[in-house]
């Protein structure tokens, strides 16, 4: 059975949508996301790059230095409240209107594949659209990568566009599908689909 609990305390942070949680990340889940972004083919894929190894090394210490120096909302997701088997993270950019920009990443391969990543978007879709208020959920992933393209759409995401970026540290071309969603999509969603 699914169910939401919201529980938001000074640094406490916790959503649940059975089994799976979204928590603040400990000192010990930094070690455990650390160790999956020693995988290349994790980075890869969680990127968008499909770059020489020493790249792919360079992009996931940045990433790791991110989450330590907390520049990012970052939260870990949990399987049974305990078990840590992937991360998000999401920025806020205030312009003209407020918007959020989100990365998630299951890394432990065993739980990938079962639906975990599109119940902890569902979960984050609902905070920030409810609680924070954004009026755009923005994220892009390799065009190479269709199981993240599937995950999303899953969950209501729309494609948006294409884009090439051009990795800074080797000038290497990475092809992106850019996906949204606006809150009155997540809104007319949200009466045509309860488990949202």
């Amino acid at each position: 059975m699914f169910f939401w609990n919201w529980l938001i305390k000074k640094e406490v942070f916790k959503l649940t949508w059975e089994p799976v949680s979204l928590k603040n990340l400990s000192r010990a889940d930094k070690k455990a996301v650390k160790k999956w972004l020693d995988d290349r083919e994790l980075v890869k894929y969680a990127f968008g790059v499909n770059a020489e190894d020493k790249i792919l090394d360079k992009i996931s210490s940045d990433y790791i230095k991110d989450l330590y120096t907390a520049r990012k909302y970052s939260l870990g997701i949990f399987y049974n409240s305990c078990e840590l088997i992937g991360f998000l993270c999401y920025n806020l950019v205030e312009s003209r209107e407020k918007k959020a920009r989100i990365g998630i990443m299951i890394g432990r391969k065993e739980f990938q594949n079962k639906g975990y990543g599109a119940t902890a978007m569902k979960l984050i879709m609902k905070h920030l659209f409810m609680k924070k208020n954004v009026s755009k959920i923005e994220l892009d992933t390799a065009e190479f990568n269709l199981r993240a393209q599937r995950c999303f759409e899953k969950c209501g995401f729309k494609r948006n566009g294409r884009m090439t970026e051009v990795n800074f540290l080797d000038g290497g071309l990475s092809n992106k599908v850019l996906m949204t969603m606006t809150k009155e999509e997540y809104l007319q969603l949200l009466t045509q689909d309860k488990s949202c």
